[in-house]
Parts: C-alpha cells; structure tokens; sequence
C-alpha cells in the first residue's frame, strides 16, 4: 500500500536530539533508583543499528506483497474481513494494538495442544509399551495399546480441534481487538501516547483517557518479567519521568537478550529523531519518501529507492544472520543527552 503523501510535515514538538529545548528538572527529573530496571541513556545512536527482531518481521517478499496492493484493495479488505485492529507501522507513527483474552486464549490453547499432541502420543506409546512387556499378559493385545493410547492422545486432540475449527471461521467473528491502540510513538508530532481504558472517563464515554507527552519526557528502563520456562527475561519500557505512567515493548517479543533491547532503544531513538532517517529497514522502504529527512538523506547518498524490494531471499537471509554480529553498545560509555540539556540549562539560568 503507497502511504499517502498529505502526511509528510513535522510538528514544532518533533524529537529533535540536535535541537532540544530548554529542560529544567522540574520537566524531566532524574528518577535514579527509583524504579526497579536499568536505566538506558538518550542520544549518541547509530543510524545502522538494526536489532535482529526486525529482519524476523519482514521480508523482500512481504513488503512487494504490500506495495502491490492499492489503497482500494487494502480498504475492501479491510472492511471484508471487519476486523478493527487499530495497529500502525510507518513513517508517521508505530501504534500497537493487541487481540483481547478470548482471541488470544484460542490462539495459545491452539499452538499448546498442537505441540503437545505428538509428545502425549509418543509418550503414551512407550508407556504401553512398557506396561504390556512388565505385565506380559496375553491380554495385552495390538487393539487394547492402541486404544490405551487413543484415550491418552485425546486429551490435547479435542481442544486442538475445537481451536482449529474456531480458527477456521470468518476472522472478524473470532479475532477482536482488545479495546483500542494502547499505545503510540509518533515521529510527525514527537509524542508518545497511552490509553487508557480503565479510567472512569472510559466507563462513561467508551473513549479511552489519553497521556500525551514529549518522547524527551520519558525514561527507557531494561527490568525482567518472568517467563514461560519459570525463570525471567529482559523486557524494555518507557517510563514518563514525572508521573510515572508506562508502556511496555514486551509485545513484540519476550526472547531478547539484554544487549539486543538496547539495539532496540537506539533503533527507536532514530525512528522518533528527526534529524536522522528512517531505519533502512525492510517495512519503512515504500514510505521513505514520504519522509522528509529521510527523503533528503536518501537523495544525498544516492540510496537505490529498491534497496530490499529487489533483493533475493537468499541475500536477505545473509543480512538477517549478519545483524547477529553487531557490535554490542555499552550504555555506560556515553552520557545522556536529555540529562545533559538539562544541566546546560541550569547553567544558563
């Protein structure tokens, strides 16, 4: 789908990392160890710094299917399959939106009994195997195994097949969105969002409250979740430094490992910063030119507008393996800038 060219200017309150404003500590306080996590500084990013996750979301192929869709067809589909899922990726805004519990309950009670069907069978098959050689009983037949194993096996097969069968169905009859975007990071206006849908606000009016603030105004914390083996995993959050309002990238994935959330806070730094381009990923090359600091960029490097759509699987797949050899970034050797700003503004006042 070719993004609309309205869309294409920056508002005064755009992230710029060179031109930041006035800041006092009233405006962004040093939280210092006041949540639990590691705290992740601003500034001194990479326009190369791609973390691995992104090249598993899209694909040469992926994006050509997108781009030879018109806007036409992606609306018909849309309103064919009915499905309101409020979700955006591009060069104005990511937004995140995510299925509510009973579409996200068939979806895992789906993947857990298809992956358990085959370990209950051979399991079940080798305990009647075992119970048949120890009992060594003429009773023990061919048919009586196979129904000892059948009635094992058939505790994860009917759910498997009532899922599946839900699956099967029109989407829009299953799938449902939770209640609305719960959260957005705009690169045009520099703000991020959270919605809220459990205020009193939203149980009078349906509309969700919303805290809008600057990207600059907020703090990126690493801290653990816990995970599905029993142990914890790394997450990233944004955390408003003032009033303490969060949002959470675990969305995306709970198997990165520590340094590659800190390549995923510096490729987010350089999606909201205007003063730099887009990532050159895969997913923003359709929308580069509707960019401007992209555009620019692009035009003074000479960039091949058809970088990744031209490229073939294959050489694809070598840059996907490449990125898992990016140099690690110490968030201790440089200083954050947002901080900094702050203590050259004191010293001007």
């Amino acid at each position: 789908m070719i993004p609309d060219r309205k869309h294409n200017k920056y508002a005064e309150t755009a992230y710029n990392s060179e031109l930041l404003p006035y800041l006092t500590e009233e405006d962004v306080p040093e939280t210092g160890k006041q949540f639990l996590g590691k705290s992740l500084p601003f500034g001194h990013t990479k326009i190369e710094t791609i973390p691995h996750y992104i090249y598993d979301t899209e694909s040469p192929s992926s994006v050509n299917a997108d781009e030879a869709r018109s806007d036409e067809e992606v609306q018909k589909e849309m309103d064919r399959s009915k499905i309101k899922i409020d979700m955006k990726w591009d060069h104005r805004c990511i937004r995140y939106d995510t299925i509510n519990n009973w579409s996200q309950f068939i979806v895992m009670l789906n993947l857990f009994t298809k992956y358990s069907i085959p370990i209950i069978f051979f399991f079940a098959t080798i305990a009647a195997l075992i119970l048949a050689i120890s009992t060594n009983s003429k009773h023990v037949t061919i048919e009586s195994m196979i129904e000892s194993v059948f009635q094992l096996t058939l505790f994860p097969v009917v759910p498997f097949v009532i899922s599946w069968l839900i699956m099967k169905l029109p989407a829009h009859w299953w799938i449902k969105s939770s209640k609305g975007a719960q959260w957005e990071l705009n690169r045009e206006t520099g703000m991020v969002s959270i919605f809220d849908y459990k205020s009193k606000e939203y149980k009078e009016t349906k509309k969700p409250t919303v805290f809008s603030r600057p990207f600059y105004e907020f703090e990126a914390i690493i801290y653990q979740v816990p995970n599905r083996h029993g142990g914890h995993q790394e997450t990233l959050a944004l955390r408003h430094r003032k009033t303490g309002n969060s949002m959470d990238f675990s969305c995306f994935s709970l198997e990165l490992r520590e340094k590659e959330w800190i390549q995923f806070w510096h490729y987010i730094q350089n999606y909201m910063d205007i003063s730099k381009p887009l990532p050159d990923t895969p997913n923003f090359e359709i929308c580069r030119d509707y960019d401007p600091t992209t555009f620019a960029y692009d035009e003074k490097i000479n960039r091949n507008p058809r970088f990744w759509r031209n490229m073939s699987e294959e050489s694809y797949e070598n840059h996907r393996k490449m990125s898992l050899y990016q140099e690690d970034i110490n968030p201790n050797a440089y200083p954050c800038i947002i901080m900094e700003r702050v203590r050259q503004s004191k010293a001007i006042a």
